[in-house]
């Protein structure tokens, strides 16, 4: 369902862009992903990196290319947050009635190389907490873009 969210900068409305939230699985593969970079920021870089392992798997449908893939409203640079950035979301958004976000569990792009790799860092949004999750399970996913 894509919901519009109201974009102020300075207290001014600019935007309005849409709130872009599905559900999809990670992954089912079970390697670790090298490249991904669990800063601040790199929720971009991260998406383009999972996309492309993500091809070269011929996976299909999965978090990362579904957020990449989008061109909503002339934007075609939406991707999967990191873990930082859902935790600013949280923050920022969802503890201030804004967003339209759900009491769910949202995907990230952060990955965790213990336990073979296959776990995905997942943020609940219905008490804050962060988990890491199997990727072969389906969450709600978030595209964002930097504007």
């Amino acid at each position: 369902m894509i919901r519009e969210v109201i974009r102020t900068v300075g207290g001014i409305w600019k935007q309005r862009l849409p709130a872009l939230e599905f559900t999809a699985q990670w992954s089912v593969s079970e390697e670790y992903i090298r490249g991904i970079i669990n800063e601040l920021g790199s929720g971009r870089e991260n998406t383009r990196i999972i996309v492309e392992y993500l091809n070269q798997k011929r996976e299909r449908d999965c978090a990362a290319q579904l957020c990449q893939s989008l061109d909503i409203g002339g934007y075609n640079d939406w991707f999967l947050p990191n873990f930082k950035e859902l935790n600013l979301m949280y923050d920022n958004l969802w503890l201030n009635g804004l967003g339209d976000f759900h009491s769910r569990w949202y995907w990230s792009s952060s990955s965790d190389s213990s336990k073979g790799g296959h776990n995905t860092w997942c943020k609940s949004f219905s008490n804050g907490n962060l988990f890491l999750i199997d990727r072969n399970q389906i969450h709600s996913v978030r595209a964002i873009r930097v504007f």
